[in-house]
């Protein structure tokens, strides 16, 4: 019965963490903040917040440079124009756009567990960045549980280029953690009784 009960267990742990990934988790219905950070200042600044919809586009730059569409796991910046991120020397980070409250509607155990990154090759530092400045790449995307940064400080974006994220959700590390520790307070108990 034992053996039973812990294989169930990890049975039900299993698909628990299979479910985030075949049950199409989605971002529509959600309100994210969008904050930005510029290299010049070094302060973070509240733009705006916004309801995931789609199809539709989400967020459009005062000066019309980009536009940021999310979809259900899906979060697009492409340009409207040519445009920069000039490189202060400041000793600040580079500019970011930080995207965060990331929820699937409906599902609170669930976080961002990994994403995958596309952009467009033409996306080069810009005229004034430092001679040694590296080439954009994944490394200006990063992420945690419930938000994504897109570092763009220092580049030049071609008209129409684009950086795209595809967010996988998994349930977070507490709810795997509190179900298994039921199952072995389980298993430990029915031990206890047979013995």
């Amino acid at each position: 019965m034992k053996r039973t009960l812990s294989f169930a267990c990890f049975a039900i742990a299993s698909l628990m963490m299979g479910s985030a990934t075949f049950a199409a988790p989605s971002m529509v219905g959600d309100y994210v903040d969008l904050y930005h950070f510029p290299q010049y200042t070094g302060v973070e600044n509240y733009s705006t917040t916004v309801e995931v919809v789609d199809p539709g586009v989400e967020y459009i730059t005062d000066l019309s440079l980009y536009t940021l569409d999310l979809s259900e796991t899906t979060i697009q910046l492409t340009s409207l124009s040519d445009w920069y991120s000039p490189y202060f020397n400041t000793g600040n980070d580079p500019s970011k756009l930080i995207i965060r409250d990331i929820d699937i509607p409906g599902y609170s155990d669930l976080s961002i567990g990994s994403i995958a990154v596309d952009f467009s090759r033409d996306i080069t530092p810009e005229d004034d960045a430092p001679m040694d400045w590296p080439e954009f790449s994944a490394d200006n995307i990063s992420f945690s549980g419930h938000e994504v940064t897109i570092s763009y400080g220092g580049y030049s974006f071609p008209e129409d280029s684009y950086v795209t994220i595809d967010l996988t959700f998994v349930p977070e590390p507490g709810t795997v953690t509190l179900l298994l520790a039921g199952c072995l307070g389980a298993a430990g108990f029915w031990r206890y009784r047979r013995s």
